[in-house]
């Protein structure tokens, strides 16, 4: 199977990256609509500070269409560096629909004290209200909303998921100097983590994907056919992605892309990928594949990709070039030693 990148830096510059990322948009993760590029409107509804934290929760609105996410800043603290969370679970649970009073409930995913006290800032984003997580739902969503004329490469949740990472981050240029735009990362468990590389792959303003057992249509290379595979996850979420997608369930050996080419379209950035030992159905060894493969694209712009040997060990974070990787020993989750790992890794960002 061949992975090789066949651009020059010149062919890629000028057509191969943009190219590229239409592939993609166009056979996987869909187009979105002309309505997107409109602003949104903002709207603080609710803050307090807690300890050393001041919490924020926000409503942006497409014409009268809410979403939400919750922002935790360090308090006092000027220009700090930032992530952006794509949070899928905790809006499906009403025990922990106001984070801004029940923030603590939020440590499954993510210790925010821990966070706040590496000076670091992170935006929660309720990914439920932007395109819910559910099959032929009749639930309101974003998509629902735009009402755009539907078509095989139409966007799916992923790419509204993204889209909404996005307008959190526009919200950021409002906040004076309180965040360092410069110096935001996007991070995504599972669903999340696939997520977290698309919306880096769309906006260079990321500095940082941070993708966490993202597996198939994430991180993982799909053509090798392990794991959880295209017809796997097409035939169960169908709804993630453009129709065009579908066609590859039985036929991913035609697909003219595969996943190391998405972390390749955040060169020459930063990517961190999280893979778990006992998490099979994420294929960890196609996850850290798609690291090697995906370096030659970060090499065109003379910088390292992944710096790792050929035989790697758990637990410790491979974080010398520009694409960093670790395997923990565990499950399919996101834990503090996780987000330690990744911090680590941010704090050498510069």
């Amino acid at each position: 199977m061949d992975y090789q990148n066949k651009y020059s830096f010149e062919k890629w510059i000028e057509s191969g990256r943009k190219d590229t990322l239409n592939m993609f948009l166009n056979e996987e993760y869909g187009f979105l609509p002309d309505e997107c590029q409109k602003p949104l409107r903002y709207e603080v509804v609710e803050e307090k500070e807690i300890d050393n934290i001041k919490i924020r929760k926000v409503l942006m609105f497409y014409k009268t269409y809410p979403m939400r996410f919750y922002l935790y800043t360090p308090k006092g603290k000027k220009h700090s560096k930032a992530f952006i969370f794509v949070m899928h679970e905790y809006a499906e649970n009403s025990a922990d629909k106001d984070l801004v009073n029940n923030y603590q409930s939020f440590y499954r995913y993510c210790d925010i004290n821990n966070v706040i006290a590496r000076g670091y800032a992170v935006a929660l984003l309720a990914t439920k209200e932007v395109a819910p997580d559910k099959k032929y739902t009749q639930l309101p969503s974003i998509i629902k909303k735009m009402n755009a004329k539907k078509t095989d490469n139409s966007w799916g949740a992923l790419q509204a998921w993204s889209w909404a990472c996005r307008k959190v981050l526009d919200f950021f240029y409002f906040l004076d100097d309180e965040i360092d735009v410069s110096k935001v990362a996007i991070i995504g468990h599972s669903r999340g983590g696939k997520v977290a590389l698309l919306t880096a792959s769309q906006d260079e303003r990321f500095i940082l994907a941070v993708s966490s057992c993202s597996g198939n249509s994430g991180a993982a290379l799909a053509r090798n056919n392990t794991g959880e595979t295209v017809a796997n996850i097409t035939k169960t979420f169908p709804y993630w992605f453009c129709k065009n997608y579908r066609k590859y369930g039985v036929n991913v050996e035609k697909m003219p892309f595969d996943q190391h080419q998405l972390i390749g379209l955040i060169a020459p950035r930063y990517v961190y990928i999280l893979s778990a030992s006992n998490d099979s159905w994420a294929c960890p060894k196609n996850e850290f594949l798609s690291c090697v493969y995906a370096s030659q694209y970060f090499n065109l712009y003379k910088k390292d990709g992944l710096i790792a040997p050929q035989e790697i060990k758990r637990d410790i974070s491979y974080n010398l070039g520009h694409i960093a990787y670790h395997i923990k020993t565990g499950e399919h989750c996101i834990e503090t030693r996780d987000w330690d790992m990744v911090m680590d890794y941010f704090d050498k960002i510069r």
